[in-house]
């Protein structure tokens, strides 16, 4: 009787968590296709659908796939970087006396949105659901600005020439200013995407960034004396960084395939700059040939960056859950501190003091297309 017992007792509590289990993995109502796991992997789930105490993976999940995702991202940034000024105006004459410093209008150049892109690919890996990220961002631009002498006032150059906030330089009817700017990354990530909610999902990732910035800043200066000379300062600065990043993206499931996100991450790159200045010596009191003088120079140091991009999303399985397709735009935000080595370079060499090396930021649009198969 107790064998009896126990026998019939384990067949019938069997049977009820068969029953449990399957009801567990039905369809979704509402739902189009589903995977193995009984949900759309990466959209909004149920409670009775996640096993409590372990992070069940999110990462989109095609049937029959390579587990390989490709995406392409258009971006639509605006640089901006301090320590650009060039020349500024002031509306009465110098006075040797006093320099009404606050009269002064300073001259900058103004930097509008500029396009880019970015090209990724990603490998879903079967170790506890990690996958393997290469990104390649691409943003370059050209800007100019010029400033003319206004009517009964004098435009000073500063502090880009030999001598540049003297009285003598003041002098200048015409400047006008250029800068040539690239921006190349590229990043790797070691992440893992998975529910913390049934709605709420993360992707805490590692990895490196190697980054190429290389800017020129070059000066022309138009001086009105017989000759008509013209001066340029010419200033370049070529740069290198290698070093870790990490941080974590976040997906808010709204459902129906929307969601709304915010990523944020950090690098700490070590970095060489390689500086390089030529210019022409201008002294407006005498009509002769302007000497052109050079310097370069490295330097060896640590900077760090932060990025930072919030957004919505929309996706969908498609063809039986054999592809997958996703929409994201975003609004982004990246800093590099320490990055403009070019103005105190000139300050220092030309003027005999220096300033703090100015910050690089960046701001804009992203759009998104990924499709997983």
């Amino acid at each position: 009787m107790k064998k009896l017992f126990f026998a019939s007792t384990f067949l019938f509590l069997s049977a009820v968590f068969a029953e449990s289990e399957t009801a567990n993995r039905r369809p979704v109502p509402g739902t189009q296709q589903m995977n193995a796991t009984g949900y759309d992997q990466g959209h909004e789930v149920k409670k009775t659908q996640m096993m409590p105490g372990y992070n069940a993976p999110s990462r989109y999940d095609v049937k029959g796939c390579w587990d390989i995702y490709l995406n392409g991202t258009f971006i639509y940034w605006q640089p901006l970087e301090g320590g650009l000024s060039f020349a500024a105006t002031t509306p009465s004459p110098f006075s040797p006396v006093r320099l009404p410093i606050f009269d002064l209008d300073t001259e900058e150049i103004s930097s509008n949105f500029k396009p880019g892109f970015k090209v990724g690919m990603g490998l879903n890996s079967s170790f506890d659901n990690w996958d393997i990220y290469l990104e390649y961002t691409w943003f370059h631009f050209t800007q100019s600005s010029s400033a003319t002498l206004p009517p009964g006032g004098q435009l000073f150059i500063l502090p880009w020439f030999d001598g540049g906030n003297t009285a003598g330089n003041a002098d200048v009817s015409f400047a006008s200013a250029r800068w040539k700017f690239s921006l190349d990354l590229l990043d790797f990530e070691l992440g893992r995407f998975y529910y913390v909610g049934t709605n709420l999902s993360f992707r805490p990732h590692i990895g490196a960034r190697a980054a190429w910035i290389d800017q020129k800043f070059d000066v022309t200066a138009t001086f009105p004396d017989v000759n008509n000379r013209t001066g340029t300062s010419r200033n370049k600065s070529d740069t290198w960084a290698l070093g870790p990043r990490a941080g974590i993206d976040t997906n808010w499931l709204l459902g129906l395939g929307f969601r709304t996100f915010g990523n944020i991450a950090t690098s700490l790159l070590y970095t060489r700059y390689k500086l390089n200045l030529e210019e022409d010596t201008i002294n407006t009191a005498l009509i002769t040939t302007p000497i052109a003088i050079s310097f370069a120079t490295k330097y060896h140091i640590l900077c760090p960056n932060l990025e930072l991009g919030l957004g919505f999303g929309w996706g969908t399985y498609f063809a039986d859950c054999t592809w997958h397709f996703d929409l994201a735009a975003s609004y982004d935000f990246h800093i590099f501190w320490n990055q403009n080595y070019l103005r105190p370079l000139t300050d220092s060499k030309i003027n005999g003091f220096s300033f703090k090396p100015d910050d690089l930021y960046m701001h804009g649009l992203t759009l998104r297309a990924q499709f997983d198969f």
